[in-house]
């Protein structure tokens, strides 16, 4: 059983109460209702036929899966097979990511949202792409009307006209239809978390920019001899151009808020008044003392007061993923960069655009990435970046309030590896592959090895989880360690007349554990049962002074490790959680006073 996490007993209890009560968008956190529904919606689907918890997080873990069926579609689509098996199996690598895809939470159902989102607007740039190839091609094929008066085959060249009008108009239902099928799912992804509101950043640039260069092309066409041999491509490369930032703005951005305004019940009364609380109560967490959550940061505690430094997003991506993935992202970006259109003519090239089929604009012979929308990709990967680095945004628990960009720097790694497949050396290509199968093989490695604790994994660059330890960094934030091995031995040395405390732990949590039968001791402290031991995670940044005191001062009875033996990064005998007898706690010395 992969563990409990922190939030997911309060998730499970919130879903649980769907369709009768909405605890979301304008209370507590106001975290937005469309994480619940995926949660709801997957247990009504499996109750009965597994585990409770399992059933619970069905929801999110047939999610996940459907995201990254997305991806591998899109990608075979616009690259190859190599590039899409490269992103899945970065997906699957990528080992705090892969935990997130497990729990009935947010941040696995807003990631896997957030994926098929652009996934979706993406499919549709390309059928515009598309459709305006074929229309340009036709009209070019097309001799003038006078003539084709003139000529034997002109009642069958307008009969053609005419099926391409009437083929044209159901295309353009069709198109409107992806346009709202994407706002739909950015809705979706704005409905999972206040987080996912930024995914709508990457699309409105894109268009604002398309609209930018399509007025200074239109404007270079506009001066352009009619007989230009460009001409007609400027011109065609304008229109594009507008359509993407006309239909962006006015149908995917208001398909987006009316989907989230359909997720979300408590604003189906009062929208306007709905939408000013839900941002309210998620931009002044500071305001709120049980949200104000701290981390540490190499050896230094963090909060809303005292705002991380702003490479943190950096660091955690360079020390939480495996270095192969990272080296093969770093070869995508290359490829986006060398794909980028250029003007073999003279003229300006929309570099932000899909490339067009004719005319002076080219793109360089043997590199399928040209055909990816490369500044829309790296706009959904940096955005969570950005914003993390910012003063006043929540610091805590590591990389979970960026998992998103972990799942775009997969993608890119996907087209890395593509770019990897086809590479040669001296003339050959299978010295390039192999490396390839050795860094995918190397990087799954993590994803059994960690299993179930896959958010205690740090990189060999900062030297595992022991070097990252000793540099200041928390080994676990999330109640991960509490797994079955530390309930059984909690199980099988516990009497019925004693009770367990667990420090900071989600009470949530340890009553649905009671509920299904999993945890068979007491944990409420109010009931009369004497206390026998003391539970405590390794979060520095959650310890009670209690907690500091017994891993300072006492011995435990028990220590939960990721394993024994090995060296240098890959030794695993670091603590994640431990029990203390409760005799140690109950003699602990009063807490000083706070200093004045």
């Amino acid at each position: 059983m992969t563990p409990m996490v922190w939030d997911e007993g309060d998730s499970i209890l919130r879903a649980a109460a769907i369709p009768r009560q909405f605890e979301y968008t304008t209370t507590r956190e106001g975290h937005p209702a469309g994480y619940g529904w995926v949660i709801r919606l997957g247990q009504a689907a499996a109750d009965g036929l597994c585990s409770p918890l399992l059933a619970w997080r069905m929801g999110p873990i047939t999610l996940f899966a459907a995201a990254v069926g997305a991806v591998a579609y899109r990608l075979v689509r616009d690259l190859s097979w190599a590039a899409a098996l490269g992103a899945t199996a970065a997906l699957i690598c990528l080992p705090r990511l892969f935990a997130h895809a497990h729990f009935a939470s947010f941040d696995g159902p807003l990631t896997s949202c957030w994926l098929i989102s652009w996934v979706v607007y993406a499919t549709w740039l390309g059928r515009l792409r598309a459709e305006s190839s074929f229309e340009g091609a036709s009209r070019f094929a097309q001799p003038p009307e006078n003539a084709q008066a003139r000529t034997a085959a002109g009642q069958a060249i307008r009969g053609f006209r005419r099926a391409f009008e009437d083929f044209r108009s159901r295309r353009a239902v069709c198109e409107t239809a992806w346009a709202v099928a994407a706002g739909v799912m950015l809705g979706a992804t704005m409905s999972c978390k206040a987080t996912g509101w930024l995914a709508a950043a990457p699309p409105v640039l894109w268009a604002l920019c398309c609209w930018g260069r399509a007025r200074l092309v239109q404007r270079k066409a506009d001066t352009a001899p009619t007989n230009a041999p460009d001409a007609a491509v400027h011109i065609r490369q304008a229109q594009l151009a507008r359509r993407i930032a006309v239909r962006t703005l006015g149908l995917v951005l208001p398909a987006a808020l009316a989907t989230f305004v359909a997720l979300n019940p408590p604003l189906w009364t009062q929208p306007i008044a709905g939408l000013l609380e839900f941002w309210r109560l998620n931009l002044h967490r500071g305001g709120d003392a049980g949200l104000n959550i701290s981390t540490q940061f190499f050896g230094r505690l963090y909060n809303l007061d005292y705002p991380l430094p702003w490479y943190n997003t950096i660091v955690w991506t360079a020390i939480t993923v495996p270095p192969g993935i990272l080296a093969l992202a770093g070869l995508g970006v290359v490829s986006l960069k060398a794909a980028q259109p250029r003007s073999t003519s003279g003229g300006s090239s929309l570099r932000l655009l899909p490339a067009v089929e004719h005319g002076g604009t080219s793109v360089p012979t043997g590199n399928p990435a040209a055909r990816v929308c490369g500044g829309l990709l790296l706009g959904h990967w940096l955005i969570l970046l950005f914003v993390r680095a910012l003063p006043g945004v929540p610091p805590h628990d590591a990389e979970r309030l960026i998992l998103p960009s972990f799942a775009f720097l997969a993608v890119l790694c996907g087209l890395g590896t593509d770019w990897m497949w086809r590479w040669t050396v001296a003339g050959r290509r299978w010295p390039a592959r192999l490396i390839v199968a050795a860094v995918f093989a190397v990087s799954a490695v993590p994803t059994f090895r960690f299993a179930p604790q896959w958010l205690s994994y740090y990189n060999p660059l900062i030297g595992g989880l022991p070097g990252a330890v000793a540099l200041g960094m928390e080994p676990t934030y999330y109640w991960d360690s509490f797994d079955r091995e530390v309930i059984d031995w909690l199980n099988a040395h516990t009497a019925p007349d004693e009770r367990v405390l667990l420090l900071a732990a989600p009470d949530d949590n340890l009553a649905l554990l009671r509920q299904w039968g999993v945890v068979r001791f007491e944990t409420d402290a109010k009931t009369p049962q004497r206390l026998r031991w003391v539970v405590v995670q390794h979060r520095p940044s959650g310890w009670q002074p209690a907690a500091q005191t017994l891993i300072e001062s006492a011995h435990p009875v028990m220590t939960k490790r990721l394993g024994r033996g090995g060296w240098g990064p890959w030794r695993l005998d670091v603590p994640l959680l431990t029990i203390y007898d409760a005799a140690d706690y109950i003699d602990l010395p009063p807490a000083a006073p706070p200093a004045p």
